[in-house]
């Protein structure tokens, strides 16, 4: 029997937002391929405007923003360390198995997605990394 069971994925990641304080959208961040895909949008708009851009400017003329309501006036680099660590805290709990934040940062990575800020919003903020229960 397998030690892993994603159907309550959006369920563990938007509990895990919730907490912190920010919106989430099952549209956006429902399933592992949609997280990965929108924070690989969020990170590389981060890594090429700078650390002070907000989600309204990166996704400020596409629905997306629409579906989080009240978070465009936030940081862009702050918002994606927390949907990092919700990713990190929804696979962990998913996958069970002894998922570790390496594992996360493999994956990520896998994923394409990485930048040095990453990492340093992670360390910045360890509040993203504790899962709810």
């Amino acid at each position: 029997m397998p030690c892993y069971d994603f159907s309550n994925f959006d369920l563990y990641f938007k509990e895990n937002m919730n907490a912190i304080g920010l919106p989430s959208s099952t549209d956006l961040f429902g399933s592992t391929t949609l997280a990965y895909a929108n924070i690989r949008e969020l990170a590389e708009a981060v890594s090429l405007y700078g650390r002070h851009i907000t989600l309204t400017e990166v996704w400020g003329a596409t629905g997306k923003l629409e579906k989080l309501r009240t978070a465009g006036p936030i940081l862009a680099a702050y918002y994606t360390g927390a949907a990092v660590g919700s990713l990190a805290v929804a696979l962990g709990r998913t996958l069970g198995c002894g998922t570790t934040i390496a594992d996360i940062m493999w994956q990520l990575r896998e994923n394409g997605i990485y930048a040095v800020w990453i990492e340093s919003e992670l360390i910045s903020h360890p509040q993203f990394l504790k899962p709810v229960r």
